[in-house]
């Protein structure tokens, strides 16, 4: 199994450490976990069950995504995208390991 790695995720991460470096101390930070509920389902592909993002979820990563590479993300909105990423990473990582089990 072979598992690739984005390299501008290391300037994405460097990016959202200096926007969080800069927040001020009373801004909330988003938990990946908080967006489980509303965020995540399960689809039936290809004969397996995996986690998907609702539609809701998706849209609003590419609008952050989006946002990202005009770079006018606002902090609150760099740590929202940094939440709904390691999501991503989390349930790909899931996903990949399902998948190759069968």
């Amino acid at each position: 199994m072979i598992f690739c790695v984005d390299i501008t995720s290391q300037i994405f991460n460097d990016k959202i450490k200096k926007i969080k470096d800069n927040l001020p101390m009373t801004t909330t930070l988003v938990k990946p976990s908080q967006l489980l509920p509303e965020g995540i389902c399960i689809k039936h592909i290809n004969n397996l069950m995996l986690f998907k993002f609702t539609d809701k979820l998706g849209e609003r990563m590419q609008e952050l995504l989006d946002k990202n590479k005009l770079d006018t993300l606002t902090p609150e909105e760099a740590i929202a995208l940094e939440a709904i990423g390691k999501l991503d990473d989390i349930f790909s990582y899931i996903n990949a390991a399902v998948a190759a089990q069968d």
